[in-house]
Parts: structure tokens; sequence; C-alpha cells
């Protein structure tokens, strides 16, 4: 997440611009994960994410993709835009865990607190663990290398030999007035 880019409020300006950028992205083997309730940019390009939603851990994804943050800056291994480190980071009152006498975990998120700097951290979190198993690419990785090839037949060189000397015979063979027009018979 070196850069961002303010977008335009316009939903006819933001398609202009994002549907473009989304298909140059995915063509270039990108995943681009779009945060949104309707599928007005994601019909056409991107995959729809929604943070609210129960992601593969059984937790909202906002949930998963926070604790995919919180490892990535431990680890020292995620960037920000220069001098404004402090706008992606989620505040730590955004969320609230309580387990109930079951041990089942209750997540309260105060989505007032979520901005759109939030949103893209959490996606760009989030796209490290995503598979999208509908995708090409990953269609590809599951079942390119798969691809069955028999085994060579030891036979395969004695038949190749064969056939050359066949065909060598056939068109250098004897040339004689008995076999009719030129060498056909």
């Amino acid at each position: 997440m070196a850069a961002s880019e303010m977008l335009p409020p316009a939903r006819m300006k933001l398609e202009e611009i994002l549907i473009p950028q989304i298909t140059d992205l995915e063509a270039k083997g990108f995943e681009v994960l779009v945060d949104e309730t309707s599928d007005f940019i994601t019909a056409r390009a991107g995959v729809r994410i929604r943070l609210g939603d129960i992601g593969n851990q059984g937790k909202p994804i906002l949930v998963e993709a926070l604790d995919i943050f919180r490892e990535l800056e431990r680890q020292k291994a995620i960037t920000f835009p220069k001098n404004a480190a402090s706008r992606f980071r989620l505040p730590e009152t955004i969320l609230d865990m309580e387990r109930n006498a079951k041990g089942e975990t209750t997540y309260r998120i105060d989505w007032s607190q979520l901005r759109s700097e939030h949103v893209l951290s959490m996606l760009c979190c989030y796209a490290t663990s995503f598979h999208n198993v509908a995708s090409l690419g990953y269609l590809k990785a599951m079942y390119g290398p798969t691809e069955y090839t028999p085994p060579a037949d030891p036979l395969d060189p004695l038949r190749t030999v064969l056939k050359a000397v066949e065909r060598d015979a056939w068109i250098n063979g004897p040339r004689s007035e008995l076999t009719g027009k030129g060498n056909y018979l």
C-alpha cells in the first residue's frame, strides 16, 4: 500500500475511472477486491467483498483483515503512503470482542469509525490471504501443473526410425516405366 488516490464521489465518474484500472490489474494477474453493497463495479470487474460478511475462519472479514494487519505490522512487512501512516491504521476502539458462556466469540464493530482509508488498509491486508476459487488464476494454479502426460513408450524411437525409412523409400524409391508416370503406381 505505497500510494492512495482519492476517487470522485459521482457514480458515473467512478465507473469511468475504476473499471479500466481494475480490468488492467486483473489482466496483469492481480486479484482486485472491491467493498461495495451493490454489484455496480464488481458486475464488470473485480471481486465483491463485504467487510461485515463472515470469512473463511468464521469471523467477520474485517476481523480477519485486522488480524492480518496486526501480524504484518509486527513483522514490519507493511508500508503506508508517505507521511500518512496514521490515516490508514484502525483505531483500537473499532472492535470489541466478547465471549459468551458457551465460549463463542461475539464481535462488536463500531462501523461509524471506519473511514475509506481504513477500508483500503483492510482490503489490502485481506487480499494477502484471499483465494478466489472462481478466478482463472486460481484454477490455473490448481489444475495447470496436473495435466496428464502419458509415459514415453520404449518403442517410440524404433517407430520413428521405421517411419523415416519408409518415408524415404517412398520418396526416393526406384523410378521405372513399369511403375507408371513418374513415381506413382
